[in-house]
């Protein structure tokens, strides 16, 4: 694995995916990237998008482009 860091902030307006294929809160399986912030449930802070489409919060990590 690499450890390359990712700019997170220019996946804003991108649509992503989970990795594990599972849906976003609002039952969709793609989503529009609405900003990047911290994930107040994870313990280490991890940064988090929110979305377009819903008021979820999920850790970037588990997130990845659509067409990438």
């Amino acid at each position: 694995m690499s450890n390359i860091e990712i700019d997170y902030k220019l996946w804003i307006g991108k649509v992503v995916w989970k990795k594990t294929r599972k849906p976003f809160k609002s039952s969709l399986q793609k989503t529009t990237v609405k900003d990047v912030t911290t994930n107040p449930q994870s313990p280490k802070n991890k940064l988090a998008f929110t979305f377009i489409e819903d008021d979820s919060i999920v850790d970037c990590e588990i997130c990845e482009l659509v067409n990438s």
